[in-house]
């Protein structure tokens, strides 16, 4: 289908994701990533192959709340009478804003931007040869910002799915200097930006069943290092994802409908437009997303109480309001978890969030 066209000039979103990127921070490489996952159609966290039409924008409003199996009073106390160094934290939520642009109908540029915001943060003690917890407040702040590119090298047949490259990177824009209730600095796994460049590559795929789509990815994340001589450690993004369009017409990439309808050919040739009528579509998703995460380094000295892999169950909702306007949500629950040492595990982790694009 024809793609919409736009007289905005082609340096005109290169130099607006170049202000975001000069003045606006990102999440950390354990927080959140889903750069260009969970926009107008597919799957919400699974990043599918599907590019945006050629000069259309796309704005997405992101919140990821993940509650933490938080550690209580008194397994920090034994923490620190068998000296494990670890932490506990009740919660972290990031709020995200997404912007993204289609320079062709194969390639998507971005930019992420998000709030990083960790509540509850404490520690093991020893007060006096006392064993107990210290609790340590709260840390929040722009985190790094992200700019990314997918680039679909392989458009979906007949006899075979589509596929796309994605890249990016993770500059050291983000607050460094949180301070804990006491006025000592947070470490890094704590800090809202890491203070590293993190560059990231990954492969998508998508095929469509009709109705239905699945979609898959892999995300590689390398992590540098960071502020406070920390390597906060890499990343592997895996997710796969499927998607059911419940009600008006099988679900298309953002864009690619002519603008004001579809043209009908009659039998003798005429052509007309039907007009698209003001709608909401919903849209059924249901989610494997995993995170395999390498322990981090301070000063070369490797956490063994950091880092391992988590797979989520993530069932969710989008809703498509005039093929513009869509409203997400999902709540993915830990299938397994396995974790190194004293390092956390995950109760939920929801995500919502609305895209408008234009």
């Amino acid at each position: 289908m024809p793609s919409r066209t736009s007289s905005l000039p082609l340096f005109t979103p290169l130099l607006f994701l170049l202000a975001i990127a000069l003045l606006a921070p990102a999440a950390r490489a354990d927080h959140p990533t889903g750069g260009v996952a969970g926009g107008g159609v597919g799957a919400i966290n699974t990043i599918g192959a599907d590019t945006m039409a050629e000069s259309l924008w796309s704005i997405s409003l992101r919140l990821d709340l993940i509650d933490l199996k938080t550690f209580s009073n008194a397994e920090l106390a034994d923490f620190a009478e068998d000296d494990v160094d670890t932490h506990s934290a009740d919660r972290v939520v990031v709020p995200s804003i997404n912007v993204a642009y289609g320079l062709s109908d194969d390639f998507t540029l971005g930019a992420r931007l998000p709030y990083v915001s960790t509540q509850d943060v404490r520690e093991p003690s020893l007060e006096g040869g006392v064993p107990g917890s210290e609790a340590l407040g709260d840390s929040a702040g722009l985190g790094d910002v992200t700019l990314f590119g997918q680039y679909r090298f392989v458009r979906e047949t007949a006899d075979l799915p589509a596929f796309a490259v994605i890249g990016g990177l993770k500059m050291p824009t983000g607050e460094e200097r949180e301070r804990t209730d006491e006025g000592e600095l947070f470490e890094t796994e704590f800090q809202p930006g890491s203070g590293s460049w993190d560059p990231m590559l990954g492969l998508a795929a998508t095929r469509t069943f009709g109705r239905a789509s699945v979609s898959a990815n892999v995300l590689y994340i390398l992590a540098n290092d960071g502020s406070q001589h920390t390597n906060l450690g890499d990343v592997l993004n895996y997710n796969l994802g499927w998607a059911y369009r419940l009600n008006g017409e099988a679900p298309h990439p953002l864009g690619t409908e002519p603008e004001g309808g579809h043209v009908h050919v009659h039998e003798d040739g005429q052509e007309h437009v039907h007009a698209h009528e003001s709608a909401t579509i919903w849209d059924l998703v249901l989610e494997l997303n995993g995170v395999w995460h390498e322990e981090q380094t301070i000063d070369g000295q490797r956490d063994e109480n950091s880092g391992g892999n988590r797979l989520f169950l993530a069932p969710g909702v989008r809703m498509t309001v005039d093929d513009r306007w869509a409203a997400f949500a999902s709540v993915g629950v830990p299938l397994l978890e396995h974790v190194n040492g004293a390092e956390h595990e995950t109760d939920v982790h929801a995500v919502m969030g609305v895209n408008f694009s234009f």
